[in-house]
């Protein structure tokens, strides 16, 4: 608690009278839950298992005497987490926020050498449709035409052009969708463009596109550009007139100039986005019921023939046209990278800016910053020395397993054990590290040393510092428990079937991990064939047994017993017909064992799981009458290792 007052910053805003007293307060409750907890957790056994509740008290209460008995391993691996914690805490820093973003979205440069502003708001390019219940797409959010005075009183800009754009519009029919811009006779319109041609074609190549007649001047009035497809489906020529009927009124246009379909079609502003207008059209539609259906639309570039190029004055006084995009051609000199920064920032526009070098993006957005990343690569080596401890203590547990199989531990309480030793490191560890790191601000402080992270004060970063902490320790006690076979001699982990060998209306035959002394065979198959017995009703794994044997056979003695095997419940059942064996050779004294099982691979695998839980079973019990039996000896206390391995048994002989 002093330690706490004096490093934590927080601390010093209560009073200590309140501050001790609160901490002290809240030490007492958590021993007292501590104490208290244990007499809720017990409950009864169910099918012979012990329920895991009843386990947490005698788990912990082992591992906490285990890392008694290893003093000094303990201290090591506890420094070692607690150096990891305190260089988290003191030398990193992770932050999100709001600000300028700026980063490089092509290394190809524009067309023009230039800058192009957009509103903040970003494009939505598929949606569901409005008919449908959706938000539908979105294309542009028009810039205000003050924008483009204000650009033009920028000292450091040449050329200004806005490019005044229609609104998409649905070119698919559902529920009255379908909706062109207007129509010239009976051939849709769907997108207009205005622009100032002068300026325009200073920065696109649009005049090198045309292939009849002239391109458009400032001063026209009531000129328009076709695409050359357009000219022949309406069979005009350069000087005709056209009436574009749009929703309301007529605009009568004369033709200047026939535009080249392909090359226009083809052309990308300075941001690498289509030149041409967008249009919305249908991407899938789904039907719910009859006349009502879910329509996915997004946005697509008009074709040329759908398309018309007039002068801004003349879209300007279309409905729906608006400045989409302004084009910028800064002075010579000038850095567009840094001007496209300061746009983002100061008006909240999204700026590209097209260098030599490529396309680079400026924009307000959240943002995610990490400092001190470098210390990952120590944080690498503490765990990998926690791997090596925690795996050089799991092999020197080989002689605890017999002590544990004795007292009715199973394995994989076993590795519980072991977990929860690592868990026991990671808690002291994680919180001692946290305040250390806090008394390294103060050190660095006082040495004028300039670690620019933020302190990490809050209750979540102490969360966090407990996670980095378990998560060193348990990441190493995993890795240890996954590739260490001696300490866990569990008859379920670590084995297949291959499937290669199956054949149909061939049995599969199982080595299984046990071998039964002949002075317990009668117990042992007795308890066989009440593990089977008992899940006659059970509704997941059900079993029927069909009868035991006994025979000699080519000399050896041969107990089996024969049953159906069923899981999986009533919607995706596996079947298979069994025979459990236990085959003695002549002169020896211990019974190996063996599953024949008829069924497909995967119903095999499961009944091998089945089996090898009920034999796992039988070690715990075995181990329980030897408590309660001292004049009969059972052999064979043993542990099974996979095939691969070498078995390992320890045989008590007769008293």
């Amino acid at each position: 608690l002093l330690a706490t007052y004096l490093l934590y910053p927080g601390s010093r805003i209560v009073e200590a009278p309140i501050y001790f007293g609160a901490s002290l307060a809240s030490l007492i409750s958590v021993l007292s839950v501590l104490a208290v907890l244990p007499m809720f957790m017990r409950g009864g056994e169910f099918r012979g298992r012990v329920p895991l509740k009843n386990l947490v008290v005698p788990v912990l209460s082992i591992a906490k005497r285990n890392l008694r008995r290893r003093r000094l391993r303990f201290i090591l691996t506890l420094i070692s987490i607690t150096i990891l914690v305190s260089s988290f805490v003191s030398l990193t820093s992770f932050t999100t926020g709001y600000g300028l973003s700026f980063s490089r979205v092509s290394k190809m440069p524009g067309l023009k050498l230039g800058m192009l502003v957009r509103t903040l708001r970003s494009p939505v390019m598929r949606a569901y449709a409005p008919a449908s219940g959706g938000k539908g797409v979105l294309w542009f959010t028009p810039l205000e035409d003050s924008m483009v005075d204000w650009f033009r009183a920028r000292p450091y800009v040449r050329l200004v052009s806005p490019k005044y754009e229609s609104t998409p519009r649905r070119q698919y029919d559902y529920m009255g969708s379908y909706n062109p811009l207007g129509y010239i006779e009976d051939h849709p319109i769907f997108g207009v463009l205005g622009i100032i041609p002068s300026i325009e074609a200073e920065i696109l190549p649009l005049e090198e596109m045309i292939v009849e007649g002239r391109f458009l001047r400032d001063e026209d009035e009531n000129s328009v550009l076709i695409s050359k497809e357009l000219e022949d489906e309406l069979k005009l020529g350069v000087g005709d007139w056209l009436v574009l009927q749009l929703s309301g009124r007529n605009l009568t246009l004369r033709v200047v100039g026939v535009l080249d379909d392909r090359r226009l079609e083809a052309l990308k502003d300075i941001d690498g986005s289509p030149y041409l207008p967008m249009k919305i059209v249908e991407l899938g539609r789904t039907e719910l019921e009859e006349g009502v259906s879910l329509v996915l639309e997004g946005l697509a570039p008009c074709s040329a023939k759908e398309t018309l190029v007039t002068t801004w004055k003349i879209a300007y006084e279309i409905p729906g046209v608006g400045i989409s995009r302004i084009d910028l051609v800064l002075e010579e000199g000038e850095d567009p990278k840094e001007y496209a920064k300061m746009i983002a920032l100061n008006k909240g526009l999204r700026a590209w800016a097209s260098t030599q070098d490529g396309l680079y993006l400026a924009q307000l957005a959240p943002y995610f910053q990490g400092k001190g990343l470098s210390v990952a690569i120590p944080w690498i080596i503490v765990v990998l020395n926690v791997v090596t401890t925690m795996l050089n203590s799991l092999y020197e547990r080989k002689k605890e397993i017999l002590i544990y199989s004795s007292i009715g531990i199973s394995p994989s309480q076993m590795a519980c054990i072991f977990l929860a030793e690592a868990g026991i490191i990671g808690v002291i560890g994680g919180g001692t590290g946290y305040l250390l790191g806090f008394g390294w601000y103060k050190v660095m402080s006082h040495i004028a040393a300039n670690v620019q992270v933020k302190q990490k004060v809050s209750a979540l970063w102490t969360v966090g510092a407990m996670a980095v902490s378990m998560a060193a320790v348990l990441v190493g006690g995993l890795t240890a428990l996954k590739g260490s076979v001696i300490i866990t001699p569990s008859l379920k982990r670590r084995w297949r079937i291959d499937e290669r060998k199956y054949k149909l209306n061939k049995p599969f035959k199982l080595a299984l991990p046990i071998w039964i002394a002949e002075e317990e065979v009668d117990d042992f198959m007795n308890f066989m064939l009440k593990a089977l017995k008992s899940r006659k009703d059970d509704y997941e794994e059900h079993t029927y047994v069909l009868g035991e044997g006994m025979e000699e056979l080519d000399g050896a003695s041969v107990r089996s017993i024969e049953f159906f095997y069923t899981t999986g419940g009533q919607t995706s059942p596996f079947h298979t017909r069994n025979k459990f064996v236990l085959r003695k050779e002549r002169g020896s004294d211990t019974y190996a064992a063996e599953l024949l099982s008829d069924g497909l691979p995967e119903a095999v695998q499961r009944t091998g799981s089945f089996i090898r839980k009920v034999l796992l079973e039988w070690n715990v019990k075995r181990g329980r009458l030897r408590g309660k039996d001292d004049d009969r000896h059972y052999g064979s206390l043993f542990i099974c290792k996979e095939k691969g391995f070498e078995w390992m048994r320890r045989m008590k002989g007769r008293g």
